[in-house]
């Protein structure tokens, strides 16, 4: 598990770019949120796995001194110090983590009810405005349209009537 975390997550510490969303889409800038908040989880686990690996070592230190096997106990500290510094440098990422993503979420949150959505009719209603048909100028178009078809049809009509009479 502990090795998995030399990945780290994106931006990984609390900088301006960590918290950046702006460029993103609404769904993007989740995406990210949600990859963080799995990498503060793996922290958090990494950390607690660690507790029985120290436990472990304070108890070979103690045993250790008890018995007087000075070699034995200062190897065990050794080893203890490392694992100590490891936790400690998983536990204070993790809360690093957790203050940029608590301030992600808010972010997130804010960028995602701000950023318009897109509607395929008010484009097409920008367009028309923009190239200057609306949908009425449209349809007020089409009636025309059929408007002379039919007066265009009932003359061909008269003038059919007119050659049928005139035979």
């Amino acid at each position: 598990m502990i090795d998995e975390l030399d990945d780290g997550p994106p931006n990984v510490g609390l900088d301006a770019d960590a918290l950046d969303v702006e460029g993103l889409t609404p769904e993007a800038a989740q995406e990210y949120y949600l990859r963080r908040v799995t990498y503060q989880k793996k922290l958090e686990r990494a950390a607690a796995e660690l507790e029985p690996e120290l436990e472990k070592w304070r108890g070979r230190v103690a045993l250790a001194r008890q018995k007087s096997a000075l070699d034995l106990a200062t190897e065990a500290e050794t080893r203890l110090h490392e694992l100590e510094g490891r936790a400690a440098k998983i536990r204070h990422e993790s809360e690093t983590e957790k203050m940029v993503n608590d301030l992600l979420r808010e972010r997130v949150k804010r960028h995602a009810a701000f950023t318009p959505s897109v509607d395929a009719s008010d484009l097409a209603a920008q367009l028309d405005a923009l190239v200057g048909s609306t949908a009425e100028e449209r349809a007020l178009s089409e009636k025309l349209a059929e408007s002379a078809a039919e007066d265009e049809l009932e003359a061909l009509k008269r003038k059919m009537k007119e050659q049928r009479g005139g035979h």
